[in-house]
Order: structure tokens, then C-alpha cells, then sequence
């Protein structure tokens, strides 16, 4: 495995497998990211972790090979599950009230979902509904018991649907509680920093995307973003 190129589509080896594309970012370091319908990547940045750390956390995706069977889901958690599923594939045809529909179906099943709150609030935004959006969106940033390291990739993903929205407050609340749960993680850090600078706090920035860097020197992103802001502060 340690001579193994990393690239592709892994899973983390847990209980409820989630996939990502995996790619070698340089400097002993993978670059984890969000997937697209189609398998690839969205360039969409939830992880990068040390190489070492990568091969004991994740499996390569090989869709050929049979996975360990899982432990058996409740009805109830299956039937999240599968309105999860169908909301996911309407929102990636952009079929915004069928997607709304499917969530609010997953949260009847279960309200703490994390994941179908997101897929609400985002089928909300997707149909314009800016005050059904905002008031599930601020619900999920307004609750720290959510906020765990089983949720994180969640949150990370949150927080730059906000930022894209312009509802900068929000993202920075989301940022500043996921950092809480992991103060490790150079993303949250560089996200945040995003927030900020689109928030005209600059120098704030700048101290962020300094802290993912000492956690990451090689995080090129951080690095080539915090040479752009701070020339912009010499101009």
C-alpha cells in the first residue's frame, strides 16, 4: 500500500461508508474531497490527511470486490436512508420540491438527522426560499450538540453553502464551533479564513489561514491564498 499511487474514489472504513475522492497533494499528505453524482471529484476539499493516517482510515472503492457485511439498520434508519438517497438525486437533477419533499419525509423518521436538515436547507435555497433556508440552515448551526466529529464533513460542507449564499454570519458560526470539535483540521481553518475575507476582515484572515498552515505547511490552497491577501494589504 505505501507504494500504491492514491488516487480515486475511498471510503472510510466505518460503520456507515461514506465515499470521497483521495489524491496524492504532495509532501506526505492526501487531499480528500467531496464526490460529484458521477464518482469524481468536486474539487470541494473535506480533508487532507497525512498519507500514513489515509491508509489505516480509508479503502480504495473497488466496486467488484464484496465489503464486510454491515451491521443490520433498523427500519427507521432504513428508511432515512433511502429518502436521504432519493433527496440526494433530486437535488443532483436540481428537482428542488421533490428533494424538500424526501427530507422532510427522512426527518419525520428521524428530526436529529443531520444530513437530511443540510438536504433541506438545500432544497430551499435551490427554490428560492431564502427564510425556510435561513431558519433550518441557522437551526444546524445553532445546536453545538451536533456539532462532533462524526458530523464534521457535514459542517464543512455547510459552511460553504452559507458562504456561496452570503450568509456570512452563519458560516463563521459554523466554522468557529466545528474548529471547537477539531482544532486539527488545516480545512476548517482555511474555510474560516474564506468566510473573513469575504466579511472584509482581512487581517483576521490572515491569522487563520497563517494557523492551517502551521498545521499543513503544505497546504498549497492556504499558502497561495494568504500571498494573495496579504499583497492586497500592501496595495
Amino acid at each position: 500500500m505505501a507504494d500504491q499511487k492514491i488516487e480515486g474514489v475511498y471510503y472510510e472504513d466505518v460503520a456507515e461508508k461514506v465515499r470521497y475522492w483521495a489524491r496524492d497533494a504532495g509532501g506526505g499528505v492526501v487531499s480528500v474531497e467531496f464526490l460529484k453524482p458521477d464518482g469524481t471529484s468536486t474539487g470541494m476539499v473535506a480533508e487532507r490527511v497525512p498519507a500514513q493516517v489515509f491508509q489505516q482510515r480509508f479503502v480504495k472503492d473497488d466496486p467488484s470486490k464484496k465489503r464486510k457485511a454491515e451491521p443490520p439498520k433498523t427500519p427507521q434508519r432504513a428508511m432515512v436512508e433511502k429518502c436521504m438517497a432519493a433527496g440526494q438525486a433530486h437535488l443532483d437533477r436540481k428537482e428542488f420540491h421533490s428533494a424538500e419533499f424526501e427530507f422532510k419525509t427522512a426527518l419525520k423518521f428521524d428530526e436529529k438527522d443531520v444530513g437530511a436538515s443540510y438536504g433541506l436547507g438545500e432544497s430551499y435555497l435551490g427554490q428560492g426560499k431564502m427564510e425556510e433556508a435561513r431558519r433550518i440552515l441557522s437551526r444546524l448551526t445553532d445546536n453545538d450538540r451536533l456539532y462532533t466529529k462524526a458530523n464534521k464533513h457535514v459542517f464543512n460542507k455547510l459552511g460553504i453553502l452559507l458562504r456561496r449564499q452570503g450568509l456570512f454570519p452563519l458560516a463563521l458560526k459554523n466554522y468557529q464551533r466545528a474548529i471547537k470539535i477539531d482544532h486539527t483540521d488545516p480545512v476548517l481553518f482555511y474555510n474560516l479564513a474564506r468566510v473573513l475575507y469575504e466579511m472584509q476582515q482581512k487581517e483576521k484572515a490572515v491569522g487563520f489561514l497563517k494557523n492551517a498552515l502551521v498545521i499543513d505547511a503544505g497546504f498549497r490552497e492556504a499558502a497561495d491564498f494568504l500571498a494573495n491577501v496579504e499583497k492586497q494589504g500592501q496595495g
